[in-house]
């Protein structure tokens, strides 16, 4: 998406991953960065040091890794790759953490200002998961959502397409896709209601010690009007 491109390429871009602490959103815009047009070789920090003007001219990229559980080892590794093998420095590429939950009334005033530093906030394969913990909740955490993105941000939900993703309320099933999609504060910009993802196994790709199986989920990308 052009829009998601862009704002990585964005100078001063800010993405807050919800629910993301063991790293896959980290990896996937860490590959964004290198294959987008931002020549990460030519943003050393040894070029930055000569001469810190240069700064200014730099896209700078800040993601901030939010979960309830403390990854900070896992991270602490993760960012060491991406700075080492994937070469992108601190210059490039910040890099945040935070512990907490996300449906603790006592956690507000820290969300609403992680929201509403954000360019792009990302729940993947979060949401379902609340909602089966607590529906109330979740309503609570949306309106935060409402309140505090502020306009012309994103907001980025892909979860599992399956029965999981249904929910009861009263007599009737709906998909959360479909409750989203009625908040009249943020427009759609990008949707699929089901879409697979099939894993390719080659010599070629990395190998897993356990069994990766495909999946289908949703997607939908909003726009805070």
């Amino acid at each position: 998406n052009d829009l998601l491109r862009n704002l990585i390429r964005e100078k001063g871009g800010n993405i807050l991953c919800l629910g993301s602490g063991a790293g896959s959103e980290l990896i996937g815009i860490s590959s964004s960065l290198l294959s987008s047009k931002v020549h990460v070789e030519d943003i050393s920090s040894s070029k930055l040091e000569t001469d810190s003007s240069q700064l200014e001219n730099f896209p700078y990229l800040t993601v901030h890794i939010q979960d309830l559980a403390d990854y900070s080892a896992i991270l602490e590794k993760l960012t060491s790759e991406i700075r080492g093998n994937l070469n992108i420095s601190d210059s490039v590429l910040r890099i945040e953490s935070s512990v907490g939950n996300v449906l603790d009334q006592n956690n507000v005033d820290n969300l609403a200002a992680l929201l509403g530093k954000a360019g792009l906030v990302t729940c993947m394969f979060l949401l379902n998961e609340l909602f089966a913990s607590s529906k109330a909740s979740v309503v609570k955490l949306i309106t935060q959502f409402v309140t505090n993105i502020k306009p012309g941000s994103l907001l980025l939900v892909v979860d599992s397409a399956g029965s999981f993703s249904n929910l009861n309320i009263g007599e009737r099933e709906y998909k959360i896709y479909i409750l989203l999609d009625k908040l009249k504060d943020f427009e759609i910009v990008e949707s699929s209601d089901s879409t697979w993802y099939r894993f390719k196994e080659s010599p070629e790709t990395a190998s897993y010690p356990t069994k990766l199986n495909n999946m289908r989920y949703f997607i939908r990308l909003y726009r805070r009007i």
